[in-house]
C-alpha cells in the first residue's frame, strides 16, 4: 500500500521535447533521456478533485495522505521521454536510453537509499 512506503518512484512516459526526439548530429539520443523530479506531499484542499481515470503521482500521494494520514517520506517521478505512443511500434533510441537510465536510477536508489539527486533535468548516466 502506497501510504505505508517509506519510499516510492513513479515511472512514466512523457512526451519528448523536438530537441530530444531529434538530437543534433553531435548529441546521442541518451544525452536527455531521462528526467528526475522529487515530489512533494501537501494535503488537498479537497479530496473531491480526485478523479482515478485521470490521477497524477502528485495526486495519489494527496489521496494517501487524505485517507490514511500518511504517504512516503520520499517519492519520485522519472520520466521516460516517448516520441509515438501508438500501439505496436518499436521503441525509439531515446525512449529504449530513457528505460535503461531509468533501472540504472532505481537500482541506485534501492542500493544507495541516502543518495538524493534532486535535480529536475535530465539524467546523463
Amino acid at each position: 500500500m502506497l501510504a505505508q512506503a517509506e519510499q516510492v518512484i513513479f515511472v512514466d512516459a512523457e512526451l519528448a521535447t523536438e530537441s530530444a526526439a531529434d538530437p543534433s548530429p553531435e548529441a546521442s539520443p541518451t544525452d536527455r533521456a531521462l528526467t528526475v523530479r522529487s515530489l512533494t506531499t501537501q494535503l488537498p484542499a479537497s479530496p473531491n478533485g480526485f478523479d482515478p481515470h485521470r490521477s497524477s503521482p502528485e495526486g495519489l500521494l494527496q489521496l494517501a495522505v487524505h485517507l490514511y494520514d500518511r504517504a512516503p517520506s520520499t517519492a519520485w517521478l522519472l520520466g521516460i521521454p516517448a516520441v509515438d505512443f501508438g500501439f505496436g511500434d518499436p521503441l525509439s533510441p531515446i525512449t529504449q536510453a530513457g528505460i535503461v537510465q531509468a533501472l540504472d536510477w532505481i537500482k541506485h536508489q534501492v542500493i544507495e537509499p541516502n543518495r538524493s539527486p534532486t535535480r529536475e533535468t535530465p539524467c546523463t548516466n
